[in-house]
């Protein structure tokens, strides 16, 4: 049976350690923008470096031992090593202010750390050693796809990499990889991915409209779960569809499965869902407006927390949609958002 446990950490909000980002360490939760921690009665004593600039983001790496601070919108970023500037990262300007910083870290199966980011053309990505800085993915200097990488993330073994970036019409999209493979041919990071569905075009109306992936998230290691765009302009998705229309649908939320290359299933949701997290392998969290637990298979919102505010963000593409902290952890099943009064988190337990 599923239960939730949620709690209040104060903060003040007028002053200058305002939390601005989040990020899980342990039972901790810091943010590495203003160098504070925080436990279940409020701010920890801390020696932590504050970072100033436009930092509004960070994501920690497998160990724990790096961190990556970066503006959302923005093109600059910092590689922490134990809090200690490792050194900056950067991305392309072309269209930096509308879409998601691409970043991710990840861990190869001999330990070994490693950065997955765009730090020279927005439709190059990049896989190096997080020590190092070592690329292990160069490659001949030739044409690259067309795509703005965007919303990384590994499945749970590292095996599979998820690429939730959009392509200019603008449309939401995604590329699935498989790590091995592209770091045996690093080209590979410059097609369209391991989804056959793709190359058939099962992403298209049964007249060419586009159904747009919104967001997507790994359901262990051998699923996919994605929602798409709400509507196809000139399309009922009431309506009759001859056998060969496509599988997805507008405004739904859909398993795909990478071992039989089938959707397990496909159904409309109640409402947007937003960012997307899966809660083991029956739910996924929904992030738009508020927190909702959704069960995957028949669309339904099974929990919400709707004090709790969450943005509005549907896609890659935020034009600096204002967002606040928020910090997820797959492992625990729990989340902390953050608003000007203190830091509420949440355990989601029964899973």
């Amino acid at each position: 049976m599923l239960t939730t446990t949620q709690t209040f950490i104060p903060v003040d909000g007028k002053s200058f350690d305002a939390v601005r980002s989040l990020c899980w360490q342990g039972d901790q939760l810091m943010d590495w923008t203003t160098g504070l921690s925080y436990g279940q009665e409020g701010p920890l004593p801390s020696r932590k470096i504050a970072y100033g600039y436009r930092f509004n983001s960070a994501i920690a790496s497998v160990s724990g031992r790096y961190t990556v601070l970066y503006e959302r919108c923005g093109t600059k970023a910092l590689l922490l090593d134990e809090g200690r500037v490792l050194r900056e990262l950067n991305r392309s300007y072309y269209c930096a202010e509308v879409y998601e910083y691409p970043v991710q870290f990840g861990m190869l199966p001999d330990g070994i750390e490693i950065l997955l980011h765009c730090p020279k053309d927005y439709n190059r990505l990049q896989i190096e050693e997080v020590a190092t800085g070592h690329c292990l993915t160069e490659r001949p200097a030739e044409p690259a796809i067309d795509f703005f990488h965007s919303r990384l993330a590994f499945n749970p073994s590292g095996t599979r990499i998820l690429n939730a970036g959009w392509v200019w019409h603008p449309v939401d999209d995604l590329r699935v990889y498989q790590t091995a493979e592209v770091l045996a041919n690093p080209s590979l990071l410059d097609g369209r991915g391991d989804l056959d569905l793709w190359s058939s075009g099962i992403l298209y109306g049964w007249e060419g409209e586009v159904v747009g992936i919104l967001s997507a998230a790994f359901c262990g290691d051998d699923q996919l779960l994605l929602t798409t765009a709400p509507e196809i302009p000139g399309v009922d998705p009431e309506e009759e569809r001859p056998s060969e229309a496509p599988t997805l649908i507008p405004g739904a939320l859909a398993r795909y499965d990478f071992n039989t290359r089938t959707f397990l299933s496909v159904v409309q949701t109640e409402e947007v869902v937003g960012t997307l997290y899966a809660v083991g392998t029956e739910y996924a969290l929904g992030l738009y407006d508020h927190p909702k637990l959704i069960h995957i298979d028949s669309g339904r919102v099974v929990h919400r927390w709707a004090d709790l505010s969450t943005g509005n963000q549907s896609s890659s593409i935020l034009h600096n949609l204002p967002l606040p902290p928020f910090a997820w952890d797959a492992k625990r099943h729990r989340f902390a958002v953050a608003d000007e009064n203190g830091i509420t988190t949440v355990h989601i337990e029964g899973v």
